[in-house]
């Protein structure tokens, strides 16, 4: 079975709260609130370069879907849940905007599937137009997540289950 990776928008006091408890079980977002994917090491691997980078060494993409903080938790199947804070959201918003989703198309089918096939959401089954455009499509709506995120002023949680 496919992992989902989830992101929510979160205040400054959910994230303190979550960091707390060390679990996002506080957390139930409204769907314009919400963000997942199930190409999360696809598409940390076409913005990046990498499927688990380092935020550290690739800010600010590398944080947006596995955060610039991690909170180890025994609740989540993974282990952990990562945080990107408000002041962080903005840039990762702008980075993402600017990326040409036109390149990131071809970079897939240029990818596919010699560098692909040993993530963990590669999809074979799935013809290489159709994985690039759902991949197109999450990082485009992922980019409009940041967006609303920074305009708000909240961070985000994210975890994969």
């Amino acid at each position: 079975m496919a992992n989902d990776t989830c992101l929510q928008m979160v205040s400054r006091q959910e994230i303190e709260i979550v960091k707390k408890l060390a679990c996002i079980g506080p957390l139930d977002k409204p769907r314009a609130q919400n963000y997942s994917t199930y190409f999360p090491w696809t598409i940390n691997y076409l913005l990046v370069g990498n499927p688990s980078p380092n935020p550290k060494n690739s800010k600010p993409l590398g944080a947006a879907l596995f955060g610039l903080e991690r909170v180890e938790s025994d609740a989540l199947e993974a282990g952990h849940f990562g945080i990107v804070r408000p002041g962080k959201v903005a840039a990762i918003a702008a980075n993402l905007e600017r990326f040409d989703l036109k390149n990131l198309a071809r970079a897939y089918a240029k990818a596919y599937p010699s560098k692909l096939s040993d993530l963990e959401d590669f999809r074979p089954d799935l013809p290489i137009e159709e994985a690039a455009k759902r991949i197109v499509q999450d990082v485009r709506r992922l980019a409009s997540f940041y967006r609303r995120a920074a305009q708000k002023g909240l961070g985000v949680v994210m975890y994969t289950a």
